[in-house]
């Protein structure tokens, strides 16, 4: 295996550190609401560009504008530079205080990163959980671990919050029609609720 050094440390920091910051508070439109998402039901959460549908506990919304534009750095090197294509965060709400949320992060690939042997998808995950962390006031709890979502490989990194004991985090690298993408899931209570949704997340329609 050979990786290079600019794919190792391509991350986009001002932006993705802003994924655990803001977890739990355009192209022609048909793109864009393609990009984003929509909710159905309240509780069931489909993204056409990545062939993904959750089922969540509770009743949900969007935040909107949940990064705001960076400067891109131009030293960075890699395919996870610049703002995320995907760019979607997640509420569910009981009164004025927040249950759950989540983050949804995806980079299209070029080719040249679609190739599994050079660029292994734990690579991605080593690059977008651990290292989206830095200074957010979550820390990794424990390593990463090979899982599958819907048959997809897959990695999950729990989260430990710095100063909320009870809030609990747990993120996820997949692939899916040729994007990366990274979702975190954060809950002040019924964390497992939020991880079995996420853990059951169907991969499906038209772009599957």
């Amino acid at each position: 295996m050979r990786c290079s050094r600019e794919f190792l440390r391509p991350f986009p920091m001002l932006s993705l550190c802003l994924v655990f910051v803001m977890v739990g508070y355009a192209d022609e439109k048909q793109s864009a609401d393609d990009k984003r998402g929509n909710i159905v039901g309240g509780n069931t959460y489909n993204n056409p560009i990545l062939g993904m549908t959750i089922r969540l506990p509770g009743t949900w919304q969007f935040i909107e504008n949940p990064v705001p534009d960076q400067p891109q750095d131009p030293s960075c090197r890699g395919p996870l530079c610049g703002m995320p294509e995907v760019n979607v965060a997640l509420e569910s709400r009981s009164g004025a205080s927040p249950l759950h949320g989540i983050f949804l992060a995806a980079y299209r690939l070029s080719p040249e990163y679609l190739n599994r042997q050079r660029y292994p998808l734990k690579k991605f995950a080593e690059a977008m959980l651990p290292g989206s962390m830095q200074g957010t006031g979550w820390a990794p709890q424990g390593d990463l671990n090979a899982i599958q979502l819907d048959g997809k490989p897959a990695y999950r990194l729990f989260a430990r919050n710095l100063t909320i004991e009870s809030k609990k985090g747990f993120g996820y690298v997949c692939e899916s029609n040729n994007y990366i993408f990274m979702l975190i899931g954060s809950a002040f209570s019924s964390p497992n609720d939020l991880q079995s949704a996420i853990e059951n997340m169907k991969f499906g329609g038209p772009h599957h």
